[in-house]
């Protein structure tokens, strides 16, 4: 993992929570500039650090079931539109998943591989082959827009597995590795495609739950990201290069935290102008 790179650390600031929260307005200003630049991938900006900083150790902790129940159905209409061909028995699916992040017991750290079956059964547990859900494959798949073969269904299944031995461990002075390592966790087992179908809507899904472990709202892709998405998404995949897929999560982050908690604690005077979504 890498060292904290915000230029705000964790606890070093004496501030109120109206203050913390004027600050990410402030830097939510620098954040739309970038959008609006074009910038997103400048490595050199860390508004999103510090943003997701702010937000995690200076405002008081949301009610984080209402944000996902408030937000979900908007999510998974997002989720069917980035995923062309989802069934409306799969919408139930995932419509099941997150019920299941809203209502998780967050004191215990979760299990990658143990989540990751649990929500693929759920995606397809409103389908005529509900049995299809949770099934490692058993035959080789194509992943679209890679140069290289997708590896075989034995290497996939061990490379599932080895996650029911992963530990994480949550530094409180190092907050943004953990985000690291579990977006580029997340991003690998798309890679492996352990499952015949559903892989990138089950690991987004998980990527919501280990990232809600830590109090971040659920981080969604919009329709008109999706180019951006893949592209990002299949440079890691494609080349080994993590930089543009985890700068887009970091913004979405922010996103999530704006539009899904923050705009809610805002007075009606605060809220004029003052957010960017990304479209």
């Amino acid at each position: 993992m890498r060292e904290n790179t915000a230029f705000i650390k964790p606890k070093e600031l004496h501030l109120t929570e109206e203050q913390a929260k004027d600050a990410i307005l402030v830097l939510q200003d620098g954040y739309k500039e970038q959008k609006l630049d074009d910038l997103l991938d400048n490595d050199d900006c860390f508004i999103p650090e510090n943003i997701i900083v702010l937000y995690l150790y200076y405002l008081e902790k949301t009610n984080y079931q209402a944000v996902v129940q408030n937000y979900m159905f908007q999510y998974i209409d997002n989720e069917a539109l980035v995923e062309p061909g989802v069934t409306i028995e799969e919408r139930l699916g995932i419509a099941d998943i997150y019920n299941y992040i809203s209502n998780y017991d967050f004191n215990k750290m979760p299990n990658i591989f143990v989540e990751g079956l649990k929500m693929h059964s759920m995606l397809y547990s409103h389908c005529p082959y509900p049995e299809f859900g949770g099934k490692l494959r058993d035959q080789s798949v194509i992943l679209n827009n890679v140069s290289h073969d997708v590896i075989s269904a034995d290497e996939a299944r061990a490379k599932f597995q080895s996650f029911v031995t992963k530990k994480y461990v949550i530094d409180e002075d190092n907050i943004l590795g953990y985000i690291d390592e579990v977006i580029k966790d997340t991003v690998d087992l798309i890679k492996y495609q352990p499952f015949m179908d559903g892989n990138k809507r089950t690991f987004r899904s998980l990527l919501n739950l280990m990232l809600g472990k830590i109090g971040i709202p659920p981080v969604y892709v919009d329709i008109e990201e999706r180019g951006i998405y893949i592209d990002k998404l299949m440079a890691a995949i494609d080349n080994g290069d993590y930089v543009g897929i985890t700068r887009f999560y970091y913004y979405k982050i922010c996103d999530a935290i704006v539009n899904l908690d923050l705009i809610d604690r805002l007075k009606p005077s605060e809220k004029k102008g003052t957010f960017f979504v990304i479209k």
